[in-house]
């Protein structure tokens, strides 16, 4: 296989040969009418806003476990290959329809319906055409299989809904940054706030509008991060250094926690000729402006040390390296980055020197890590003498 064709091409049949991601529909008619269900799940695009693309997500015939189609958990858990994955997410058809985020109709509400929902809906799908097969990649967002334009839709059963959510949907008074707090308290994973969300069904009424799904899933894993900061600062500071690393899914991550109060730093690395890499930074009072260089990796990197310190109930200054290995040549969405920081915790290993921390990270990359430790500003910071010092 050639991966970087394949990252490239996403079903288009550039090589000629049959292709791994689009198999299933060699033995699926794609149709202009169907009965489906959705996982539940919709996508909301971001180009031309705020006029964009407005879709629910299903395969084009009933399926078993159709829920299986949007668990990047479970993915994750049972270690399954790029190509498992694509196979699955090309099967679900974004059966879409343009319009404003801030307008409602019959299609948008029956969608809203659905985001409220905590099991699989079965629909009626009437598209105008008939779909072609192909993927759709992106690097924030899982990928997702052909489109088409939606004529009608029909609920073919009651949705089940998700009380928590349908709470927070009610409350029009309850400011969305307040409610996605709130509902990840109750135990709502990321995944599904980033889903509500998109879908508008949270926050002040008047303020309510769609959200592109790209932007949903940063938003979340932002203003979870924040939440948490808030609370790790009252906490007790680390007093080693603590190593941790998880590679799966062509990334490999090394997290490493060092004594000192909140600060972050992440660096996003891919070895070609030479060594290549972007990289955000904040201070113990946050980011004024979006990381733009490592974009929704920062986010979710983040969430995932948060989360641990937390639950440890310690602060700590941190810094992760990624490496983007040439195994990862279809993008699968930033989850995978959040996946692989929170598996890092599975194991600590400690040192109460720097040097030896970078003596051992040095053996976890393919590349010189003093290439980038040079350029850090979280490590140059650590070494400016602290003005309560001379006191």
């Amino acid at each position: 296989m050639n991966t970087a064709l394949c990252a490239k091409c996403k079903g288009r049949g550039y090589c000629g040969k049959p292709c791994p991601f689009l198999s299933y529909y060699k033995n699926v008619e794609l149709k202009k009418d169907f009965l489906s269900e959705t996982p539940p799940s919709i996508f909301v695009g971001r180009f031309n806003y705020p006029n964009v693309n407005i879709g629910v997500l299903s395969p084009p015939e009933e399926t078993k476990n159709v829920e299986y189609f949007d668990n990047h958990y479970a993915w994750f858990k049972e270690r399954k290959s790029l190509n498992e994955i694509a196979g699955l997410r090309a099967q679900l058809i974004n059966s879409r329809i343009r319009g404003s985020v801030k307008k409602q109709n019959k299609i948008i509400e029956t969608f809203q319906e659905i985001t409220l929902g905590k099991k699989s809906v079965d629909l009626e799908i009437h598209l105008k055409k008939q779909p072609k097969p192909i993927m759709n990649t992106f690097t924030t967002s899982t990928m997702i299989g052909p489109h088409a334009e939606l004529e009608k839709v029909r609920l073919a059963e009651n949705v089940k809904v998700d009380k928590r959510i349908e709470k927070a949907y009610y409350d029009t008074d309850l400011k969305s940054v307040k409610a996605i707090n709130e509902l990840y308290k109750k135990g709502v994973n990321e995944s599904k706030l980033a889903r509500v969300l998109s879908a508008g069904i949270l926050g002040v009424k008047i303020n309510r509008k769609l959200v592109p799904t790209r932007w949903s899933i940063t938003a979340v894993d932002d203003n979870l991060g924040k939440n948490l900061i808030k609370q790790i600062k009252y906490n007790k500071q680390i007093d080693e250094y603590h190593v941790y690393y998880s590679s799966r899914m062509g990334n490999a991550f090394c997290v490493i926690l060092m004594p000192g109060q909140w600060t972050y730093e992440l660096f996003e690395c891919v070895q070609t000729n030479e060594l290549q890499y972007t990289t955000n930074y904040e201070t113990y009072y946050g980011r004024k402006e979006y990381a733009k260089e490592t974009a929704g990796g920062y986010y979710a990197s983040r969430l995932g040390v948060l989360e641990q310190l937390v639950k440890k109930k310690r602060q700590a200054s941190a810094l992760i390296i990624r490496e983007i290995t040439k195994d990862y040549y279809l993008p699968i969405g930033v989850w995978q980055v959040r996946e692989n920081v929170r598996n890092s915790f599975n194991k600590v290993i400690k040192f109460g020197d720097w040097e030896l921390v970078k003596q051992y990270v040095t053996r976890l990359f393919s590349f010189n890590i003093n290439e980038i430790l040079v350029k850090s500003k979280l490590l140059k910071e650590r070494k400016q003498p602290k003005l309560t010092n001379y006191f």
